[in-house]
């Protein structure tokens, strides 16, 4: 059959020309080279290659039988056996030479395995792996079903959200409105009751227009002799309140806050299986970092560097930088409030109890008042060095904490300061040891909810308990997810006593509970850059200082 005209065709010629309507049907096989062969061509294909013995038969008695390649090393034999010794095919003549003493095999029953190792893996494909990823398919088409029915869920919970903030919005208009006509209404009755009250005096004076008319016309002496003028009275001008609308003045909404009120997203999770079979480690998804951590806000602060921040109780940030001026920021739109300037660069800064600002310069601690007084409270003795700073909430109001360091960098402690005087001060161990790594460059100072003392250097967070008596170290665990080192900063913690430790260059913030367990790492999805500085407020968020960017970002963290 022509194959353009009809739906099959016979085996055509394999040596006839390359065009397919021209090629003629085979009328032999050769088994020695698995080709078809018209008649006309036999010739033709044996003197192709002369150096191998064609075996020409019929085509439809054509050997189904194993072909056997011929020997390399002697072109006129085949390969009857298989050496397994140097896995190539040989001949007779190869395994009596180079062959010798070789384990040999038959390489028909060598195929015969093969072939049957085939059916079994073909046996294997079609009834246990095609199946099982047809069943993972439709599991998988299942669970798309339920994501898309699930999304549309959540976008119909959302129009509906959506719905009832209109509402809510529609209900304070309507009340602004209400506000509105009533004060509209009220300043409308004052301006008729006073053109009431000059309608009177208007028709008073016509009244007496009309009254002396008749009385030019009367001519009588004694009406005329009788009358007494009344335009003083009309002439008095009654006192006028000059009502003025009220002006009505938007408040601008930040479009953070208009995402805090509407509601989250959260809960979506990828879990990953290896293989087929093989369940998620949930505990290493979750020490990665929750999904659900997010940076809320951002804004820059107005400095070239960003080394300090402090929260307020009152809705306010305390920043330091690279100079004199500190800024106060507003937490809502990162707007300076008021400033505080030294005479040298701040080297740390806290809050206290008080919501005062504590801050020290290297050799003196200062506190800024909330009336905007700065005055020294505390003078690092001779020799030492003022170096971080935090507020003692177990003493009164004016109590603080402050790190120490010798000026030739041997020694280090931590005093507990309480209206300008030493009452407490920890240095050694239970052993007469240091505490403190005096070597490192820069150090952070926090007290957690319990009492303990947390104190941050450039390779480990040491805490002491609330006598100045060692708890723990933590040195990080970056060695088996980052590869960079271990480089702490700031410290803070919450109010479940959680501790905060801001690493600088693995762009995280690494979660520990208050007895120095490691919980997890704070990554944002990647989005910290050069942490420097970590406070949390008593709202429970965290406030983070980029230190080279010089932004500050609010971060929701969860439990």
């Amino acid at each position: 059959m022509d194959p353009m005209k009809g739906a099959q065709d016979v085996i055509r010629c394999d040596v006839c020309t390359d065009n397919e309507r021209e090629k003629s049907p085979a009328e032999v096989h050769c088994n020695t080279c698995h080709t078809n062969v018209c008649s006309p061509c036999v010739a033709r294909h044996m003197a192709l290659d002369k150096s191998k013995k064609h075996d020409i038969v019929l085509f439809h008695v054509a050997s189904s039988e194993i072909i056997l390649p011929s020997c390399s090393s002697h072109p006129q034999l085949k390969c009857d056996l298989f050496c397994k010794k140097c896995s190539i095919p040989i001949c007779l003549k190869c395994l009596f030479s180079n062959h010798n003493s070789h384990t040999v095999e038959e390489v028909t029953e060598l195929c015969q395995k093969v072939y049957k190792d085939i059916q079994d893996e073909t046996k294997e494909i079609q009834q246990h792996i095609i199946p099982a990823f047809e069943k993972i398919l439709g599991e998988e088409d299942e669970k798309l079903k339920k994501l898309n029915e699930a999304y549309d869920k959540l976008d119909s919970s959302v129009e509906e959200h959506g719905k009832y903030l209109y509402k809510k919005v529609d209900a304070v208009m309507s009340k602004y409105k209400t506000k509105v006509q009533q004060k509209k209404q009220a300043d409308a009755k004052i301006l008729q009751q006073q053109m009431e009250e000059i309608n009177e005096i208007m028709s008073e004076a016509k009244q007496a227009a009309v009254k002396n008319e008749a009385l030019l016309k009367s001519k009588n002496a004694s009406s005329l002799i009788a009358h007494k003028s009344e335009n003083a009275n009309l002439s008095k001008v009654p006192n006028l309140r000059n009502v003025i609308p009220p002006d009505f003045t938007p408040k601008p909404i930040p479009s953070d806050l208009l995402d805090s009120v509407f509601g989250d997203i959260t809960g979506s999770k990828i879990l990953f299986k290896k293989g087929s079979f093989v369940q998620p480690n949930n505990n290493q998804v979750a020490a990665v970092g929750a999904s659900t951590d997010r940076v809320l806000s951002t804004f820059p602060a107005p400095y070239k560097q960003l080394y300090r921040l402090a929260c307020t109780r009152s809705g306010q940030l305390w920043t330091s930088g690279n100079e004199s001026t500190l800024r106060c920021l507003n937490m809502q739109t990162g707007s300076v409030v008021a400033t505080a300037v030294l005479d040298l660069n701040p080297i740390a800064l806290c809050v206290n109890t008080a919501n005062e600002l504590l801050i020290c310069d290297g050799i003196t601690v200062y506190k800024r008042e909330l009336t905007g007084v700065i005055a020294p409270c505390f003078s690092a003795p001779f020799g030492w060095n003022t170096e971080a700073l935090a507020n003692s909430s177990f003493a009164e109001s004016n109590g603080f904490f402050v790190f120490l360091r010798r000026d030739d960098n041997r020694q280090s402690k931590v005093q507990r300061i309480v209206n300008g005087h030493v009452q407490g001060e920890y240095q050694y161990d239970e052993n007469g040891k240091e505490l403190f790594n005096s070597n490192c460059y820069v150090f952070f100072l926090a007290e957690n909810r319990n009492g303990d003392i947390c104190v941050s250097d450039t390779a480990s967070l040491v805490v002491l308990d609330r006598r100045g008596k060692f708890r723990f170290k933590y040195h990080g665990k970056v060695f088996d997810t980052f590869d960079k080192p271990f480089l702490p900063r700031g410290v803070s913690t919450d109010s479940q006593g959680n501790i905060f430790l801001a690493d600088l260059d693995n762009r995280c913030i690494h979660m520990l509970d208050k007895d120095g367990r490691f919980v997890r790492y704070i990554t944002c999805g990647g989005s910290l850059d050069k942490l420097c500085d970590v406070s949390c407020n008593e709202n429970g968020r965290l406030w983070v200082a980029e230190r080279l960017t010089a932004n500050i970002k609010c971060i929701e963290y969860h439990l």
